[in-house]
């Protein structure tokens, strides 16, 4: 669970609300991209610094097929080419797998007029078509997609994106590995990204999901400097209302002992009887030397295994040669 400051609004599930999973991911949505999620198709420019934020690329795949559903467009599916490296063809687990890879396209490719999406691969630095830009879908056709970058004015000609190879070693069992190679467009939908992809932009608004948490350091870090201020943020965490663990029960505690009147008090200051030694064949531990009573004059930083007998043998040279020239003076 991630400690939230107290100015950033955060949508959550509670027992009060009663909303479900998927109601509080639309809730987090449109609080993203506002109530009319027709003008993500129609108005895509005024969108183009909004994104929600992932620590997953399962996460994002999953909130961008729930913003698609919620649009409701003309879907168009491109299904890609998968081969393994001996030319058979791949088999459908394989290209399931393949597909949650980063950096690499989905086998089932859905995409339709006025998405934003994000480039997967440098298809051309000089004309800043580079590996995660983002970029509105003009038209798609049979073998080209055409794209327009925001920074480009709607008199330009959109690029043309065509299908590129993509290439993955898969495990085929325990020890063996195949190259899967894929033909497909460099491009997926960008309304919802991972952390590591959104490096590098400056955003007007995002939305954090932080329901899965971080799993790196300094993650959450990376999506929260996204923006230049705290009214542009929206987190989406998860309450936990889980029992406290009860504790174990442990052995039942036996009677306590009666003392016995018989007994003479002789017998209750008696010596104990020793206790045998069970380490008794066990190897003695050499005993660590305390290297800073040791070298005393030496600095702490200095005290570690690399430069103790250097600086030693250095000393101690110092010495013979002082010695030596005191007595030849």
């Amino acid at each position: 669970m991630i400690a939230l400051p107290s100015f950033v609004p955060y949508i959550h599930n509670t027992d009060k609300l009663e909303l479900s999973e998927s109601q509080c991911t639309d809730q987090f949505i449109r609080a993203v991209y506002g109530d009319d999620l027709t003008k993500l198709q129609s108005d895509t420019a005024a969108f183009a610094k909004h994104a929600i934020l992932c620590p997953t690329n399962q996460r994002a795949s999953e909130i961008n097929s729930r913003i698609t559903a919620m649009i409701q467009p003309r879907l168009h599916v491109k299904h890609s080419f998968d081969y393994r490296e001996n030319g058979d063809e791949c088999h459908p687990e394989f290209m399931d797998l393949l597909g949650h890879r980063p950096g690499v396209p989905k086998s089932k490719l859905v995409l339709f007029e006025g998405a934003i999406v994000r480039l997967l691969r440098n298809m051309d630095i000089k004309g800043k078509l580079v590996n995660s830009t983002r970029a509105r879908v003009v038209f798609v056709d049979a073998n080209v997609v055409g794209v327009r970058l925001f920074s480009q004015s709607t008199l330009e000609q959109p690029v043309l994106i065509p299908r590129i190879k993509f290439k993955a070693r898969m495990q085929k069992g325990n020890s063996s590995s195949t190259w899967i190679f894929r033909y497909q467009f460099p491009l997926e939908l960008a309304y919802a990204m991972t952390y590591n992809k959104s490096q590098g932009q400056t955003l007007d608004k995002i939305g954090i999901d932080a329901c899965e948490g971080s799993f790196c350091h300094g993650h959450t870090y990376v999506a929260f400097g996204r923006v230049r201020n705290k009214s542009s943020v929206v987190v989406l965490v998860r309450d936990f209302h889980e029992p406290a663990p009860e504790p174990e029960p442990g052995p039942a505690p036996g009677p306590e002992p009666t003392p016995n009147p018989s007994a003479s008090t002789s017998d209750a200051h008696a010596p104990l009887p020793p206790v045998a030694n069970t380490n008794q064949g066990a190897p003695r531990r050499a005993k660590r030397l305390n290297w800073s009573k040791m070298t005393p004059g030496i600095p702490v930083y200095m005290r570690t295994n690399h430069v103790r007998l250097p600086i030693l043998c250095w000393s101690a040279c110092m010495c013979v040669c002082i010695t030596v020239c005191i007595l030849t003076s």
